[in-house]
Parts: structure tokens; C-alpha cells; sequence
């Protein structure tokens, strides 16, 4: 969903920039838009990087229920006596 309104955002930079770059060329500034292509670019590096760091943690699992809470849980099951080995998924 955010890599989504990412590519969103990385079309109305890209849009905004090639006008405001064409504008500022037919007005005599021709480093515009090299500039501006630079300014993109880096938008979107930064947005290829926070969708990467996000999606990471995902992939990684970072975002497991710590064994304790489970082990907590699990023995207040009528019956469950006790746990061992909680979270190694090996």
C-alpha cells in the first residue's frame, strides 16, 4: 500500500518537475533541468529506500510475538502445563 502512494508521489514529482524544467528552459535557465532531474532522483531514491527498510522488516520477520507472551498465553489454556522451545522455528 505505501510502495503504492510512493509510485503516486514519484508521478507528481516527475510531472511537476518536467514542467517546471521546461518552463524555466523557455525562459533561458538551461541548468534547470538538470537540476531538476537531480532533485527527482533523489526523491526517489529516498522513497526506493523507506519502501526497502519497510517490506525488510516484513520479509524478515521482524515483527514475531516475542515467546514469553506466547508461553504466557499457552499456559492460560485449561490443561496446558507447560511450554518449551517457543519461537526457535528451526
Amino acid at each position: 500500500m505505501r510502495a503504492d502512494s510512493f509510485h503516486t508521489k514519484s508521478h507528481i514529482f516527475t510531472t511537476g518537475g518536467v514542467i517546471l524544467g521546461g518552463v524555466a528552459i523557455k525562459f533561458g535557465f538551461s541548468m534547470a533541468d538538470p537540476i531538476v532531474a537531480v532533485i527527482i532522483i533523489l526523491f526517489i531514491v529516498k522513497m526506493i529506500v523507506e519502501v526497502f527498510q519497510e517490506s525488510s522488516k516484513v520479509l524478515c520477520d521482524a515483527s514475531w510475538i516475542q515467546p514469553g507472551k506466547i508461553e504466557k498465553i499457552a499456559l492460560g489454556v485449561k490443561g496446558v502445563k507447560s511450554s518449551h522451545e517457543i519461537g526457535l522455528g528451526d
